[in-house]
């Protein structure tokens, strides 16, 4: 049906006129031809923009409206996003046919439905002639109110048709259709038919015939009451299957279908009867199509026997309900798609619209990009809607209200049968059809309220305090909903985590052109209901959230949301409202400096940047529930600034300027002052253990990459500009020792079998470590901090694996490079002993001890001459990379006492170098080395559990010979420099002998005489070997003897004094032991042991009593008589 509807006196747009290809009942032809266009042609067609479409529902024209100052707005913002036809091609069942039976046959089975029932004996009366329910069938099922030449039989009959009608109505019990075992849905299906055929075929008769117009208003309310009944329990049944959560039945499906039918049936027909003495009238295309959003006018002139209050009501409720059913049809057949129904359904042939809307709804053989019920809603619902909310004066009619919750209700609970579709069949068509129809309900609520608002401001404003709490609610629930739906749709599509993609991109658009319509809506719709300043409900600010990081995300696209800025302290909004308010003020910082290092917007000063978080402290941080903490983490982690920090920190760009550091500093300053205390605040009040450790580790990880966006900011900034390079620098170390000090904790929380490479504080300490590669190397805060964490579960771990697995002696070497770089070398030193420690920690304990002592130890003492060739003999000390640990180690302290350097306290307090600093600094404070070596060797290498419990005595000895022949090996290179001291040798093997002795002291202890005598004479040929050439322990033959005159130099002259030392020292352990033992007396080995190492001390002393310093000077014996007399001795023991 074609006509020309009014809305306020002035003709209606065509609302498909800007629909290319759309159905039409003026353009549409039969179905069979309708079949056969490809359905790619179909597509091309009918794939036109939503947002192209003028939707009705402007009560008065633009010049009418008052002078406002409102953001200028479109119905729907231009996009190129184009929606699929709904249904989609390819989620519709084929298994639904319609049935062959003629309408008169259907009408005769009611009939007889109705008789076997018992109920209305006088409808049976009424239609016992054949010929008569013939007449009828077609008057009925015609498409069109023209008469025909049978109808006039019907004349006379028009009481009685309307009298059968009243009778079936007030028999049918659908009301009850949600009480499954109650309804005789046979029964009552039989009587709509019958009342509906009755009420139809007496239209053609009242549009041609004025005489029999009397009773138009009787049959308009029959017909409207026909459409809600089958209405209402086409729905209730279908609701039945959602409630229920099982398979729908085969007859289930079958009344839906059925009832759907009937309710457009009767919703046609007072389409008709609502236009009949209409004298612009056109008449009807003979066109199976029907363009159900045109049936009823958009504005119904009031009457004697129908007011308009009344007609309005009519055609809004029927109007729902025809929307309901158009889309139970379409779910239905969705439905039994996506279950794989087999089982053929048959669809009565009542309607000469049957095929048509079949095929449209049912078997998508002719898809609609707009479909039908959204026509309904938007050209005909939302026009009545605004006519019932301005009522008869300027004052809101706070009961129309009603009417936009069940618009918004019906297109909402369509999307929530999609989802549930979903589950069953997934598709991406599907998707983006939930998320479209999300939009149009959304969008319908809020357009209300903007176009309420245009037609008269006071409208909104001005309403009750009921009614205006109720539109606050409604406004709530809408940005609720656009939330939920943009937040569920990213999920479920995977947005962000598949690989690009022509799908892909399809799935992105329909997700921006979602958030470019209900954005832009909701944005002047809250403009115009909390000018007053009052700020909108939570929902509002947190869809915005979402809005603006999807545009990002998708376009690059800095959303222009209204910013509804608080000034100084006045609140205008809830505690909510004002927690929305602040999280969408840092997601808007984060944003604006995302794009500013893309070569965009410029970053906020600090002092905004300053207020921002302020007061997210203040009402969020401070003043927030544990749940509400919760959502404004889940909202901040979807920038996902952590993985962004890490790759914006990767990009080299010779290019980069004050403005982008700044920029860097700013995203930083996000993660570092914001993210990481909220989720260290939400840890403390979560009560779950599990989930507590997760979040302070989260929160750690936060402020690990806040301070590498800072060090970012730092390296890219000139030099020019101290002062912000001393801000970043301090921000950094300030936002790394946070970072380590909530790892460092939730590792000691950790019990020590728990303890493993699975355990999650450990993998959060080593994703920490990971970032100290790309540190500057005049920064090493993090190198230390990651070095530090991993040494504490290489300690903490039952096993050694750890030491060796993080390289742990490597790190700590490297780090002394960085210190000695920077001039730190009491850092160094400290950094190098952590090294050596951890090379002997590393050390895996032998299995037993031996019982017979040391063999090493042993076969020095036998033979001295070999004594640096075997220190290297056990590889799980040879493997730790010890010797040159110490070796630099020893290098390192040379160069500390040369410039008599000082700690600067750049370890941090709870390291273990700073620890190791600490027990090497002496007690006396006026002692300008204020390191001392023997302290730093004594820390590192001795421990009372390692001595005692996990090392072996041969372990230990060969430790300390390695740290021996280390230093040796340092100070013979050392004076080989220009810059070599006699004064800084003789300290440096002083500090050595001292770390010897306390060796000597410590063993002692712990074991008995027999070993440590072996032990400490080993211990003292073995210094002594390694501060003298080997080939002082030759036995020459009486031809070398002069070459022992040679000269040597000052600086070799301080070793072989040190050496004969030793050796002295080791032939005094001989001696105690042969005084306070009688048994050695007849100990072969003790005698060759004895004899051994006092031959090599007189070949030492002979070397040294002849040398000479230069050709004039005389031998150093006669220099000094107490070498000489030595010798002598020497001489006298070995005889």
């Amino acid at each position: 049906m074609e006509q020309e509807n009014t809305d306020n006196g002035r003709p209606a747009k065509n609302r498909h006129a800007s629909c290319k290809g759309v159905p039409s009942s003026t353009a549409a032809g039969t179905l069979k031809s309708q079949r056969k266009e490809e359905h790619s042609d179909q597509v091309d067609r009918l794939a036109y923009s939503l947002a192209n479409v003028k939707l009705s529902g402007d009560l008065k024209e633009k010049d009418d409206l008052p002078n406002k100052t409102v953001a200028n707005r479109d119905d729907r913002p231009i996009s190129n996003y184009k929606p699929l036809p709904f249904p989609p091609k390819g989620y519709t069942a084929d298994t639904i046919q319609v049935s062959s039976t003629r309408p008169s046959n259907r009408l005769l089975s009611s009939l007889d439905v109705i008789k076997k029932s018992g109920e209305n004996k006088t409808v049976n009366r009424f239609y016992a002639s054949t010929s008569l329910v013939a007449t009828v069938s077609v008057a009925a099922t015609s498409h069109s109110v023209k008469l025909d030449p049978e109808s006039p039989q019907l004349e006379e009959k028009i009481p009685k048709l309307i009298d059968t009608a009243k009778r079936c109505l007030k028999s049918t019990n659908s009301n009850d259709g949600n009480k499954k075992n109650s309804t005789d849905h046979t029964l009552n299906t039989s009587l709509l038919r019958v009342a509906i055929y009755s009420l139809r075929s007496v239209l053609p008769i009242m549009a041609t015939s004025k005489s029999n117009r009397s009773n138009v208003s009787v049959v308009i309310k029959l017909l409207y009451h026909c459409s809600v009944l089958a209405g209402d329990a086409c729905h209730a049944r279908f609701k039945l299957w959602g409630s229920a959560k099982s398979k729908m039945k085969q007859e289930d499906i079958g009344l839906i279908l059925e009832y759907a039918l009937l309710c457009l049936g009767a919703y046609e027909g007072l389409g008709m009867s609502l236009h009949i003495g209409e004298e612009t009238r056109k008449p009807t295309n003979r066109s199976e199509a029907v363009r159900w959003d045109e049936l009823v006018p958009t504005n119904v002139a009031p009457s004697k026997d129908l007011p308009q209050q009344q007609a309005s009501k009519i055609v809004l409720e029927s109007s729902f309900c025809a929307a309901s059913c158009l889309i139970c049809l379409s779910l239905t057949s969705m439905y039994v798609k996506a279950s794989k129904i087999s089982d053929k359904l048959t669809v009565p042939n009542d309607f000469h619209f049957t095929d048509y809307l079949l095929s449209e709804t049912i078997f998508c053989e002719i898809p609609k990009a707009i479909p039908s019920f959204q026509l309904i809603v938007n050209n005909v619902i939302m026009q009545y809607v605004l006519r019932s909310l301005e009522g008869d004066s300027k004052i809101l009619n706070g009961d129309g209200l009603r009417h936009v919750k069940k618009a918004f209700r019906l297109l909402w609970e369509c999307s929530r049968t999609i989802e549930t579709i979903c589950t069953m069949r997934g598709g991406s068509a599907l998707r983006m059809a939930c998320l479209d129809v999300q939009l149009n309900a959304i969008y319908f609520v809020m357009k209300i309220f903007v176009d309420l608002a245009n037609v008269n401001p006071q409208l909104l404003r001005g309403s009750s305090p009921s009614d205006l709490i109720e539109i606050v609610d409604l406004f709530d629930r809408s940005a609720s909903s656009a939330m939920k739906s943009c937040g569920l749709y990213e999920k479920a599509a995977g947005l962000f985590d598949e690989s690009p993609s022509a799908s892909l991109t399809r799935k992105k658009d329909a997700l921006y052109h979602f958030h470019r319509v209900v954005g832009s809506e909701m944005e002047t719709a809250a403009t115009l209901i909390f000018e007053s300043g009052e700020l909108p409900p939570s929902a509002f600010f947190e869809y915005s959230v979402y809005r603006m990081i999807h545009q990002w995300r998708l376009k690059g696209d800095l959303a222009s949301t209204r910013p509804f800025e608080i000034s100084g302290d006045k609140t205008g909004g809830s505690s909510d409202s004002l927690i929305g308010q602040s999280i969408l003020s840092v997601i808007r910082l984060s944003v604006h400096s995302l794009r500013g290092l893309s070569g965009g917007s410029q970053a906020l000063d600090q002092a905004e940047c300053d207020g921002i978080a302020s007061r997210f402290h203040k009402y969020v941080i401070n003043g927030a529930s544990a749940s509400s903490l919760a959502r404004c983490r889940s909202m901040l982690l979807m920038l996902d600034l952590k993985s962004q920090a890490i790759e914006l920190s990767q990009v080299k760009d010779d290019r980069s300027s004050r403005r982008k550091s700044h920029q860097f500093a700013v995203l930083g300053f996000v993660l570092g002052r914001i993210l990481a205390p909220l989720e260290h605040k939400l840890a403390q009040v979560t009560n779950e253990p599990q989930k507590t450790s997760t979040l302070f580790l989260s929160s750690a990880d936060s402020s690990a990459k806040a301070a590498t966006l800072m060090e970012v900011a730092f390296e890219n900034i000139s030099e020019d500009f101290g002062e912000s390079r001393k801000k970043y620098a301090k921000e950094a170390d300030h936002f790394l020792q946070e970072s380590f000090d909530l790892l460092l904790g939730e590792l000691d929380k950790l019990k020590k079998q728990d303890i493993n490479g699975r355990a999650r504080p450990v993998l959060a300490i080593e994703m920490f470590a990971k970032g100290a590669a790309i540190t500057n190397k005049q920064r090493v805060g993090r190198k230390i901090c990651a070095t530090e964490l991993l040494t504490q579960v290489a300690v903490k771990s039952p096993g050694k694996e750890f030491f060796r697995k993080y390289q742990l002696t490597n790190r700590y070497a490297m780090l002394a490079s960085s210190f000695q770089s920077s001039g730190n070398n009491c850092e160094a030193c400290a950094a190098l002993a952590t090294a050596a420690w951890c090379a002997i920690e590393s050390i895996h304990p032998d299995d037993g001890e031996n019982d017979e002592g040391d063999p090493i130890s042993e076969e020095i003492l036998l033979y001295p001459q070999h004594s640096p060739d075997v220190i290297d003999r056990r590889e799980d000390v040879a493997s730790s990379g010890l010797s040159h640990v110490i070796f630099k180690l020893a290098n390192a302290y040379l160069k500390y006492i040369k410039c008599e350097d000082v700690s600067r306290d750049v370890l941090g307090e709870r390291t273990l170098m700073n620890k190791i600093l600490q027990a090497a600094r002496p007690s006396s404070k006026s002692d300008p080395r204020r390191v001392r070596l023997s302290k730093l060797l004594h820390y590192t290498v001795f421990n009372q559990k390692r001595y005692e419990k996990e090392l072996s005595t041969s372990q230990i000895a060969q430790i300390i010979r390695v740290v021996l022949k280390g230093c040796v090996k340092a100070i013979i290179k050392s004076s080989q420099c220009e810059a070599w001291s006699s004064e800084d040798s003789v300290h440096f093997l002083d500090e050595v002998k001292l770390f010897l002795n306390a060796q000597n002291k410590k063993l002692s202890d712990l074991e008995d005489s027999d070993v440590l005598q072996v032990l400490s004479s080993s211990l003292h040929v073995s210094f002594a070997t390694a501060l003298a050439d080997s080939r002082s322990f030759q036995f020459p033959r009486l031809s070398a003897w002069s070459t022992r005159k040679s000269h040597i130099k000052q600086r070799d002259l301080v070793p072989i004094q040190q050496a004969c030392l030793q050796l002295q020292l080791a032939i005094k352990c001989f001696s105690s032991a042969d005084d306070g033992d009688e048994t050695h007396q007849d100990d072969v080995c003790f005698f060759a042991q004895s004899a051994a190492v006092q031959l090599h001390g007189a070949l030492l002393w002979e070397n040294l009593s002849l040398a000479r310093l230069s050709e004039t000077d005389e031998p150093i014996a006669r220099k000094t008589p107490s070498v000489s007399l030595k010798y002598d001795l020497a001489l006298k023991s070995c005889g």
